[in-house]
């Protein structure tokens, strides 16, 4: 509707912004909450609060809450892929199996908010 140029600076304003890599943690996310309500019911509204998260989070609290459905799942796909090292793939499975390895490991940590504001709050972190 607005041009090449326009759609080539939303393209790369996206990938500059980690869409994609919030994406594949959003989908995860909502995946792991479906599974786990068909499994165990609970179908039901809640108040989720809606309004922008503007705390930080310490890490223990982020490994917390997304170490059973994020991390354990992506650390274990990045050893499958370390031992898969000798089987060709393409490089287009190698690229989103990457992307989504990254994503369901560091997302919680990258997309946090003020994460970066203050290098002393990352170090007591760590």
């Amino acid at each position: 509707e607005n041009g090449l140029r326009a759609t080539c600076r939303n393209l790369v304003s996206s990938l500059a912004r980690l869409n994609p890599i919030f994406a594949a943690f959003q989908s995860k996310l909502m995946g792991y909450y479906f599974v786990n309500t068909v499994y165990y019911g609970g179908a039901q509204y809640t108040p989720t609060g809606r309004g922008l998260g503007l705390a930080r989070e310490s890490f223990v609290k982020l490994y917390r809450c997304f170490a059973a459905s994020h991390m354990n799942d992506g650390f274990e796909a990045a050893l499958f892929l370390t031992f898969s090292t000798g089987i060709y793939f393409s490089s287009t499975f190698y690229v989103c199996m990457a992307v989504a390895t990254f994503s369901w490991t560091l997302a919680p940590f990258i997309f946090n908010p003020r994460q970066f504001d203050r290098p002393s709050e990352m170090c007591k972190d760590i």
